[in-house]
């Protein structure tokens, strides 16, 4: 169904004649009037010719799970595909996953980072109060998650607390202005060690430099 509803889209988008963005703004129309088989097909063909805003959309709505499963694994991968690009609330969408961690126990306890505003900041999850987080992860051992995604089905998976990683893209959304980048920034550097912050900015610079690409 999805599969078929998919290719169907793809015909469409190639032989409307209509432009890329004026597509995008009709899968979104959808989404917000929640008919999400039509957005999501919307979404996919559109991501699948590279369109940063469908790539971010779709991570979001694998992350809330509207239309689909709830899949943390899904929602990073193409939040990154987007965050990639240069899009900032990709980028931010990224770093609060990394905040908090997010998906199935132990890794989380399945705290939705999208829930939760700069502003009502939050807390750490039971299980990083448990000792269960991984904010020493590389982004080495971060690449696993690309071969987990296909490998969990439907299931949501897992995204591992990070706060380098967190630091890293909020750092990055922060300096194209994004204000909620700004403040969750703030946030988690309140979290870190010292030695985590040196790291976390290591990193940031280190993305730049790579054009964002492999950043994790």
């Amino acid at each position: 169904m999805r599969k078929t509803a998919f290719l169907i889209a793809v015909l469409l988008l190639g032989l409307s004649g209509i432009s890329w963005s004026e597509d995008y703004d009709s899968a979104l129309q959808a989404y917000k009037e929640g008919d999400y088989v039509v957005a999501l097909a919307a979404y996919e063909a559109l991501a699948a010719n590279g369109d940063a805003n469908a790539q971010n959309d779709l991570g979001v709505m694998y992350s809330l799970g509207e239309g689909v499963p709830r899949n943390a694994l899904k929602a990073m991968k193409w939040y990154r595909l987007a965050a990639e690009q240069g899009h900032a609330d990709a980028q931010v969408s990224l770093g609060w996953m990394f905040v908090y961690g997010y998906g199935e126990s132990p890794c989380s306890e399945g705290v939705n980072p999208l829930a939760l505003t700069a502003d009502q900041g939050g807390a750490l999850s039971p299980a990083a109060a448990r000792g269960i987080s991984r904010s020493r992860a590389t982004m080495q051992e971060m690449s696993s998650i690309d071969n987990r995604v296909e490998e969990k089905g439907e299931s949501q998976g897992c995204v591992p607390q990070n706060y380098e990683l967190a630091f890293m893209w909020l750092d990055i959304a922060a300096e194209g202005g994004v204000e909620n980048a700004v403040s969750g920034r703030d946030i988690v550097i309140r979290k870190m060690t010292p030695e985590q912050i040196a790291s976390g900015r290591k990193l940031s610079k280190i993305c730049r430099e790579k054009e964002y690409k492999g950043c994790y």
